[in-house]
Formats: structure tokens, sequence, C-alpha cells
């Protein structure tokens, strides 16, 4: 391998056979589909790939990826070179034409007679112009919208091009087609004809890396559970046929009862879809969730009143983009007894929140009152139908009964979080830290939380205590509560913060 500061040609010299290989080594572990008919373009991903990770020779690169489980690195150059990380603000009019008139103010219409919360997930959003160009939208179409819960996340496989959303800096070719009343209204102008968005624009979305193809969603931990709304427009078209319905069954568990997913037009299939109803509507494809009715409120012996923990015995963290609890932090609680939980744990884990809630409700255990699994299973379960004051109800009920577990404690803190009570978050994650001082999760919230509230000083002081917390651990170890999530991908994505990369 040659010096990767030095970044020459690398050679394309790869057959046949090992590019059927590569084709399917990388779609086992991306879910990038690549058949014969693409060799071409995999081949000169591949090549790129190499020179930008430092090989002369892209056969030997191949080679290498064949012979073993792909790395982070690996990963993180494959999707740069694989992906079109390109787009633009607004891209097809007629699709933001229907959002702005039809199905976002129907959306708002929805949910302002209630808690005036609004979530939505734009998955595969390259360098940022979806989700931003959503952002706008809500912007023009809430006038109050200081007095709503906004949540607009933006996820997609490459980090680099992560970088470049967060940062929110773009070339005019980012506006090509482009409403004329969009950058005066909503971007500075920056030297080299750059513009930039205006910070409190940019303050909107959040942005996270995330491989469809993983089973790492829905989970409060990335901030895909509870969506309005899912926009994935012609993300699935790179993924092989068998692989696309497992995608939908995550995104249709991922939605809210009533929620709606938003495809490109091509993608429209009645046999993938089937457990979603297909909506009408013009320049994509639209499908709704059917789920079950609502289930009441109440949550029985959870919902009793009970003692708060007290904030004031914890001490200051040591050091903490957003993380939330996963999915399966529940699984590290004491083991009680009765089938019960490990049914509802079972529906859980397929996606099925309804049933799973159904199920522990109506348990008779005599373990329901005093089982902090069970309390905290019920917390996962309303969060992820985002039923946020029940989830919250029963988080604090089950940190009641162990007050010593930190990860109950994250778990609350995220709820904390999704509802905007960031102060109570930041207490709640300072019993984490107590609890458990490497808890690097934590940390790396509160860094965020601390950020988010202009407290730059607090937050650069945390962050640097999470790269302490790394600095000696295994690149490819996953953190623990973290869905997924390793050494060296958390690692990465301090350093390109910390780079500040922008638009190319």
């Amino acid at each position: 391998m040659s010096d990767p500061g030095n970044k020459p040609a690398a050679t394309l010299d790869i057959s046949d056979p090992m590019l059927q290989q590569l084709s399917e080594h990388i779609e086992c572990r991306t879910g990038l589909h690549f058949p014969r008919e693409r060799f071409a373009d995999l081949e000169r991903g591949i090549a790129k790939a190499a020179r930008d990770l430092g090989f002369r020779d892209a056969g030997a690169y191949a080679e290498s990826l064949l012979n073993r489980d792909l790395h982070t690195a690996d990963l993180e150059a494959l999707a740069g070179s694989l992906t079109i990380g390109e787009t633009h603000f607004f891209r097809d009019p007629g699709a933001f034409a229907f959002l702005e008139t039809t199905l976002l103010p129907e959306l708002i219409a929805a949910r302002r007679a209630g808690h005036r919360r609004l979530r939505i997930w734009s998955a595969g959003c390259a360098a940022g112009e979806e989700p931003y160009s959503i952002a706008i939208l809500l912007h023009r179409l809430i006038p109050d919208l200081g007095d709503w819960h906004i949540t607009i996340l933006g996820t997609d496989i490459n980090p680099k091009v992560l970088a470049r959303a967060a940062a929110g800096i773009y070339s005019e070719w980012s506006f090509r087609d482009t409403p004329a009343w969009v950058k005066p209204r909503y971007f500075l102008n920056r030297s080299g004809g750059r513009h930039e968005l205006q910070p409190w624009l940019k303050l909107m979305v959040s942005f996270a890396c995330l491989n469809l193809a993983d089973d790492v969603y829905p989970s409060i931990l990335n901030n895909t559970n509870a969506m309005d709304l899912i926009i994935c427009r012609n993300v699935l078209l790179y993924f092989a046929q068998a692989r696309i319905p497992q995608v939908v069954r995550r995104f249709h568990s991922a939605l809210v009862d009533g929620g709606q997913l938003v495809l490109g037009a091509v993608e429209a299939s009645q046999t993938i879809f089937s457990e979603l109803t297909p909506v009408a509507a013009p320049g994509v494809a639209l499908y709704r969730k059917n789920g079950a009715a609502t289930l009441g409120t109440t949550i029985g012996d959870f919902s009793e009143p009970h003692q708060a923990v007290c904030p004031t015995a914890v001490r200051s963290p040591a050091v903490g983009t957003q993380a939330h609890p996963p999915r399966e932090a529940i699984s590290a609680l004491p083991v009680g007894r009765g089938n019960a939980f490990a049914e509802a744990n079972t529906l859980y884990a397929a996606g099925r929140y309804r049933e799973a809630l159904a199920t522990l409700l109506a348990g008779k255990s005599p373990q329901r009152k005093t089982d902090p699994r069970a309390a905290g299973l019920l917390a996962q379960c309303y969060a992820n139908l985002g039923e946020l004051a029940e989830a919250l109800v029963c988080c604090d009920r089950a940190v009641a009964v162990s007050r010593t577990d930190p990860v109950l404690h994250f778990l609350r803190a995220g709820i904390l979080q999704e509802l905007q009570r960031d102060e109570e978050a930041l207490l709640a994650l300072r019993s984490v830290l107590f609890l458990d001082p490497g808890h690097v999760l934590a940390h790396f919230t509160m860094a965020n939380l601390h950020r988010r509230r202009n407290r730059m000083s607090l937050a650069s002081k945390h962050l640097a205590n999470v790269r302490l917390l790394l600095a000696n651990r295994d690149p490819g170890e996953e953190l623990p509560q973290s869905g997924g999530l390793t050494v060296s991908r958390l690692s990465g994505m301090l350093a390109q913060e910390k780079e500040g990369t922008t638009d190319e």
C-alpha cells in the first residue's frame, strides 16, 4: 500500500468473475446491488475506493476485500464511490408541489389539534438538499413554527456527504431548477459563489450515518422511530429485489399508524408494499400505514404516582450527532419471571410494537409492578409509537424500581430529548455518567445538547473527552447501546466534524 496522502490512479484490472464475487460481497454488507450490466460502474467504484485508501492496484484491493470482512474504512470508501451523493434543492418540482399543497398541509392540520409534533425522515439524503427543502416548506406552511416540536432527520450511507450536509454550504450547482425565492430568503452569500443556510434553518435538521441494509432501525437510538412521514425517493432502485422487502418492513415499523412513505414514482410495487395502502399522488409513489386503532393512554399499574429520581445526587460529568437509547437496551436489564415479557420482547424485536404493548398490558404477573424490564419495554413500545408522555411515565416507573441501572437512565434521557426537554435530558445523562463514567454515547449526547443550547465551550470539552474514551478502544468494537455504531465510525464522524468538510 502506498502513502494514503499521495493517491495515484488505481489501475483497472478486475476480472468479470472477481466482479461477480465483489458484487455479492458488497451487496451482502451494504445492500447495494450491481448486476452484470453494471459491472463497469462497480469496477470504477472499486478503483476510486482503492485510490482513496492508497492502493495503486484496484485488483489487489478487490482481492483483499474478498478475503476478509469489510472494515469501516472500506464501507465508507465504497459508499462514497459506489453511490451518487449528488442532488439539488427542490429536486423534482412536481413531487415538491404535491408535498407543499397536499401532503404536508394534511399532516400539519392533523397534528395542529393535538401535540403539534411532526417527525419526518429523509432516507438517502445525500448532501442534505432534500431534508433542508422540507424544512423550508414547513417554515412557509406553519406560521407558529416556534410552538411546534419538529424533527427532520436526514440519513445516508456515505459519511462524507453527510459532513457536507451538516456544514450547510452549497455551490450554485445545488440550486439548478430551484425556485428563485429560495436563496434570498434562506441562504447567506459566502465567498467563491457559495451559499450557506441560515443558522436557524440548519438547526431544524439533524443527520446520521445509516445503512438501510442494516437491522438497526426503527430505533430511539438513531431517531428513526415514530415517523409521520418517510421520504426515500429513488434509493431502493440500487437494492437487490430480495433486499427491498426487508427495508420496507422496517419502514413500516418506523411509521406511526397513519404515517406515510414517499418513494420515487418508478419504485411502486403492489407486491413488495402489500403491508401498506397505496394512495394516488402525482409524481411520487405514496403509501400509508393503516395500523391498529390507538390503544388508550392508560398504562395500568405503571400510571400510579411515583417518586422522581433526585437529580442532585449526581456528580458533574467528565464528559456528549444526537444519540438515543437503542431498542435492544432492555435486554441488559435483570431477568424476571413470566412468559408475557418474553412474548412481548419477541414482538418488539419484530417491530410489532402495538402487539407487544397489548401483551404487556394484558399480563397479570405479580412482577408487573416491580420488574423494571417490563416497565422499560413498555416505555420503548410507547416511544416507538410516538406516545412519549406514556413512555416517560413507564420509564420513570422503571427507574424508580432500579435506580442504579444506567441503561434505564439513558432510555429516559432519550425520551426527554424527543420531548425537547433538553435540560431534564441533561440531568438524566448526568445520572448515566454517575453510574457509568465511561458511557460514550451519554457523553456524546451531552455535547450535542450543549451545542444545541449554544454552550460551545461545554460541548467542545465533552467531545474532547469522547475522543479520549475512544482512543484506546478497538476500532471495530461496537459501542454499548449504539445499535451497531463502531468506535471507528464514531471517531470518523468526530474527525469529519472537526475538519468542517463542506461542499466540493
